[in-house]
């Protein structure tokens, strides 16, 4: 979304710069694990088999150290200090989860299913009276 802006001249200062700082590390670490693997053979540590498929899968990638990715609350964006520490924090992989509601209550809905499109999608959470103002929000 971040290059889709950019070419229509639409993208903010600096967009493009964190698209750079963001998806770099990203490239170089699967150009790294590629040569590696060349090198010496795709071998599991079976101690670590979850890490190993994890990370293959991309699934460690995060954004903490992004331009645009600014932390909230008393820390600093270490994760030190933000928050209890049980969720994620501001540019961190967002976790699958089940168990939400939509338009149709009938049909389960997948964070994913959320995510799927091209906008943009705020996500709120918190207890029951912290989101009364939600739907006004989203109108």
């Amino acid at each position: 979304w971040k290059l889709a802006l950019t070419l229509e001249g639409a993208g903010a200062p600096g967009l493009l710069a964190s698209y750079d700082a963001e998806r770099r590390p990203v490239g170089e670490e699967v150009v790294g694990r590629t040569v590696r693997h060349a090198a010496e053979g795709v071998q599991a540590d079976p101690q670590d088999a979850d890490t190993l498929m994890m990370r293959e899968a991309q699934l460690l990638v995060g954004y903490r150290g992004s331009p645009l990715v600014q932390a909230t609350g008393p820390g600093d964006g270490d994760g030190a200090g933000d928050g209890d520490g049980s969720g994620p924090r501001p540019g961190d992989r967002a976790p699958d989860c089940g168990g939400l509601s939509g338009h149709i209550a009938a049909y389960p809905l997948r964070l994913y299913d959320l995510l799927r499109g091209r906008e943009h999608v705020l996500l709120l959470y918190g207890p029951g009276p912290a989101l009364d103002g939600l739907a006004e929000l989203s109108s």
